[in-house]
């Protein structure tokens, strides 16, 4: 004789289902949290994001904590770096990244950052006395707390990378946003130090020239 045996029932126990819609809700609620909290947050929104923070911040939910930030892609508020070449290594292709300590979006990492935005401001205003004491004052760093000896320092800009350049349709499909294509150098400079640690700026101008020496501030040597 054939027992019809009844079936067995696909929803989990009641104690399971409850931790699972209430796991569920905390992680939705921070994730709308965090989006909401990104543009101008209410104090409401701040503390209840310092209290989150933790889970928000091991998801890459905070928006403040991970590296992404709004743009227009204007030369305003796109990623400005500052690069160096070092007397040890004096081909074209050694040029080397200042970072900073940390991540990219630790607050030394955003510090250049700024600096770099500033003196590309300046650059394309044609004023090229912030950008020449912004390169001597980096020279200087590097001479004297990293021993390097920098020869030629530059301030890019790194593009916004299209759609249409990462899939091809402007002709060659550029999909590593660190392309070369993608970096604009807006500043550069010859940097030369004498045996008394002074440092003389002149603005590269053209391939292979250079501008004048930028004069040294009051009261270096």
């Amino acid at each position: 004789m054939i027992r019809n045996e009844p079936a067995r029932s696909a929803v989990p126990p009641p104690g399971i289902a409850n931790v699972v819609s209430i796991g569920l809700f905390v992680h939705l609620f921070v994730v709308g949290l965090a989006v909401a909290s990104s543009l101008r947050p209410s104090p409401l929104q701040s503390r209840l994001l310092s209290v989150l923070r933790p889970y928000a911040q091991a998801l890459n939910f905070d928006l403040d904590f991970t590296p992404f930030h709004f743009t227009h892609g204007t030369g305003a508020d796109v990623a400005h770096r500052i690069e160096y070449r070092d007397a040890a290594d004096a081909s074209e292709s050694a040029w080397r990244v200042l970072t900073g300590v940390g991540a990219g979006w630790s607050e030394s990492a955003q510090r250049l950052d700024r600096f770099a935005r500033m003196a590309a401001t300046f650059a394309e205003e044609e004023d090229d006395q912030v950008p020449a004491e912004l390169v001597r004052g980096i020279a200087k760093h590097l001479a004297r707390n990293q021993g390097k000896a920098p020869i030629r320092i530059r301030v890019r800009r790194h593009l916004v990378q299209t759609m249409d350049a990462a899939s091809g349709l402007e002709g060659v499909a550029r999909r590593d946003p660190n392309d070369e294509t993608y970096f604009q150098t807006i500043y550069e400079a010859n940097v030369l130090i004498d045996e008394r640690g002074g440092v003389d700026v002149a603005k590269v101008t053209g391939r292979g020239e250079s501008a004048q020496p930028v004069e040294r501030g009051r009261g270096e040597p």
